[in-house]
């Protein structure tokens, strides 16, 4: 194959070939594709952790958008494996599901969680628009499900605060 400055790349070629790149999904924008299977979306938000990114799973196509949490670094891909054991202590229609990992991806540790949804609860707080109070109280009766749930399975969550809780637009069904 012909390069730009007309010579031909060789088989042996220390260089790998634009099918073989690795994307850092850090630096990945809108449409990249990670590791031949996750399509980006869009960049959800980024922590003292993670990144968390917004992708369509190949593996799984007619599957709801996923999330992907992205460690930052090797101490973070440690907290990271501590989520991940965590959450399969725990089953609850308020907290989001690990569907796999720790994986590699784009040679970085993550989680693949399902979708809590687009927005976190701080975007909506912070609109000023006046939010009605059955919709409050639905959502503070929800956390509460999800801090009993945590508590009952010995999880202790570190980080609870808007920013971190996701709004669906559809409301699960309570489990029994």
């Amino acid at each position: 194959r012909g390069e730009g400055n007309g010579r031909k790349r060789h088989a042996d070629a220390a260089e790998p070939a634009a099918s073989d790149e690795v994307t850092d999904p850090l630096d990945a924008g809108p449409g990249a594709v990670l590791d031949g299977r996750f399509t980006l979306t869009s960049r959800l938000g980024r922590g003292s952790t993670a990144v968390g990114l917004l992708v369509s799973d190949a593996e799984h196509p007619d599957a709801p958008d996923r999330v992907l949490k992205v460690a930052l670094d090797d101490s973070a891909a440690r907290r990271l494996q501590d989520e991940a054991d965590a959450l399969r202590l725990i089953s609850h229609p308020r907290i989001v599901k690990l569907l796999d990992g720790p994986i590699a991806v784009g040679g970085r540790s993550a989680l693949l969680l399902e979708s809590a949804g687009r927005e976190p609860l701080a975007t909506l707080l912070g609109s000023r628009e006046r939010l009605p109070l059955d919709l409050l109280e639905r959502w503070g009766t929800d956390l509460l499900e999800a801090l009993v749930a945590l508590d009952a399975a010995g999880i202790t969550h570190r980080a609870i605060k808007p920013a971190n809780l996701g709004v669906r637009e559809g409301r699960a069904p309570k489990g029994d």
